[in-house]
C-alpha cells in the first residue's frame, strides 16, 4: 500500500464525510459495532491533513471482525492482509475513490480497551491544544516533503509526537518548542 501523502488545509466537509461513513458503517454490521468515533487529522477543527478520514470502530471483540471481511468488501472497503498479519490490537480497513486514492480508513479495536482510549485521548487533547496542533501540523507537513511516496515512512515518524502527546499529564501543559 503505497499511496502519496499530501497534506491539505482543513475542511468543514470531512465532519459531514465521517457523519456518512459511520450511517453506512451502522447499517452494514447492525448492532456488532458498539460505537464509531472520528478521529486522526480530519476529526481535528483547523488541523491541515491527509485527506483521509479515520473511524474508530468499536467491537466487544476482535473475534468478531473476520465476519466484516466480507460484509464490508461489498461495500468497497478494502482488508489489507499484509498489513494486518503486522499489526495487533486492531484490524485495520481502508476505502478508496474512483479514482483509486484513498478517502477513509477504519481502525476496528475493542471498545473502552487501551488502544480505543489512546486514539481518543491524542484526537481530545489536539482539539483542546492551539499549540499542539500547530507542531503536529508542522511535523506532518515537513514530513510529508520528506516521504511523500512513502506512507509508512511518514506514519512511522510521527511516533515520537503521538508518545509524547499521550504521555503529557492530564493538567500538564505542552512544552513549547522553538
Amino acid at each position: 500500500m503505497s499511496d502519496s501523502v499530501v497534506i491539505v488545509p482543513s475542511d468543514p466537509s470531512w465532519a459531514i464525510a465521517f457523519e456518512h461513513a459511520r450511517s453506512d458503517l451502522l447499517v452494514a454490521l447492525g448492532g456488532r459495532v458498539t460505537e464509531i468515533e472520528h478521529i486522526g487529522s480530519t476529526a481535528v477543527p483547523g488541523l491541515a491533513a491527509k485527506p483521509v478520514i479515520d473511524l474508530l470502530c468499536g467491537v466487544a471483540s476482535l473475534d468478531e471482525v473476520a465476519a466484516f471481511v466480507p460484509i464490508l468488501a461489498a461495500r468497497g472497503w478494502e482488508y489489507p492482509l499484509d498489513l494486518n498479519r503486522e499489526i495487533v490490537s486492531r484490524h485495520f480497513f481502508l476505502r478508496r475513490n474512483d479514482q483509486g486514492v484513498r478517502t477513509h480508513h477504519a481502525h476496528f479495536v475493542v471498545r473502552g480497551g487501551p488502544l480505543w482510549a489512546e486514539y481518543i485521548l491524542f484526537r481530545d487533547r489536539l482539539r483542546a491544544s492551539a499549540e499542539l496542533r500547530k507542531r503536529y501540523e508542522t511535523l506532518k507537513r515537513d514530513l510529508a516533503d520528506k516521504f511523500h511516496d512513502q506512507r509508512e515512512r511518514y506514519t512511522a515518524s510521527k511516533t515520537d509526537f503521538v508518545k509524547e502527546v499521550l504521555a503529557l499529564g492530564e493538567d500538564e501543559q505542552p512544552v513549547s518548542r522553538g
